[in-house]
């Protein structure tokens, strides 16, 4: 009987060893917990900009009024930066998130600048800036039941995954103390 406990404390032990190793030396070694935490991010960052998004669309991103023959488009970096300000404010997107806005906003102008124009939307505006669409009650409704998959790449930086019927959202995040912030959104 005391050769049977021994070497079933030993299997048992080298059970674990091996699992622990095995899990430890994989990049998707995550605990539940962690895992769950940048789900929960993206879930709340979707609830925030949808409660938010009609206050977000009262900055006056481009300049010049449809129409108005006599001033082109042009992109108005002061309300942009009031803009990029609101969606830090809410705690879930990361500086890296808020630059590249900064970057496209720039570009956006560059454009605008070369190829002039003064009327309808403005190229690169025609859309949802922050979800990239044009139909937002079907992308919220289609996220809030979508699947979600977490692809750990190490400790700090994850992406999500969210099934949208026939496209995925795909969003990175990396880690900031205790709490994950959205450094993209794209579609894949």
């Amino acid at each position: 009987m005391l050769k049977k406990t021994i070497a079933f404390v030993l299997l048992l032990a080298l059970f674990f060893t091996f699992h622990e190793s095995q899990a430890m030396h994989s990049p998707y070694y995550y605990k539940v917990k962690q895992a769950e935490t940048p789900k929960k991010a993206v879930r709340n960052f979707l609830k925030w900009y949808e409660e938010n998004m009609e206050r977000l669309k009262q900055f006056d991103l481009i300049s010049g009024k449809p129409g108005d023959s006599t001033k082109a488009y042009r992109v108005n970096f002061g309300e942009t930066e009031k803009y990029l300000a609101e969606l830090k404010k809410s705690g879930f997107v990361s500086d890296q998130y808020i630059n590249q806005f900064r970057n496209y906003f720039k570009i956006a102008d560059a454009n605008l600048e070369k190829y002039p124009q003064y009327d309808g939307p403005a190229q690169g505006f025609e859309f949802d800036l922050v979800l990239q669409t044009h139909d937002l009650d079907e992308t919220f409704h289609l996220a809030k039941k979508g699947q979600y998959v977490l692809k750990p790449q190490s400790p700090d930086t994850t992406k999500v995954y969210i099934r949208l019927t026939t496209i995925v959202m795909l969003l990175k995040l990396t880690r900031s103390g205790n709490s994950w912030l959205i450094d993209s959104l794209e579609y894949v």
